[in-house]
């Protein structure tokens, strides 16, 4: 199997994705980003969708018996993004620059802006390069965590 990787500054392979990779046998080859990106597939589509995948995770957070006022906070500044995507719909080719224009604008909470901004890319790459992930967020990003209800055996202490 040949898996092929892009080449972008804001977010390098892990070393430790690169050993699993490895150990399962994957060929890894770098390919020309401009080449990589599915003309059809747009950042404002995937991260509407991930919006609907978010929903789903607030769930969860909020069933949780421990402090998630951090938690809460990340997915404040991941939801802005998303929303900012949504309402600003840039082109694939700049959506890096994009992000990256976001994280320097966005003063005390650089460094969470960049680590959700590092999310979001992930996502991206991932939905550019997964068909399964594609066709889930566009099914709406179906979980049990987005059930009202219990906490579903999620609380260990139970």
């Amino acid at each position: 199997m040949v898996c092929e990787i892009n080449c972008h500054p804001i977010c390098t392979l892990r070393p430790a994705m690169m050993a699993v990779m490895k150990g399962e046998g994957v060929e890894s080859r770098v390919v020309d980003a401009g080449h990589a990106h599915n003309a059809a597939l747009r950042p404002a589509v995937v991260c509407q969708q991930l919006l609907q995948a978010t929903d789903a995770s607030e769930g969860r957070r909020k069933r949780r018996k421990r402090d998630t006022t951090p938690d809460s906070l990340g997915m404040e500044v991941k939801r802005a993004l998303l929303e900012a995507v949504v309402a600003d719909d840039p082109d694939p080719d700049v959506f890096e620059a994009w992000l990256f224009a976001r994280v320097q604008a966005s003063g005390t909470l650089a460094g969470a802006t960049r680590a959700m901004a590092l999310q979001v890319w992930d996502e991206w790459e991932f939905a550019l390069a997964s068909g399964g992930f594609r066709a889930w967020l566009a099914a709406g990003a179906p979980s049990d965590d987005s059930r009202q209800g219990t906490d579903m055996g999620l609380d260990p202490r139970e």
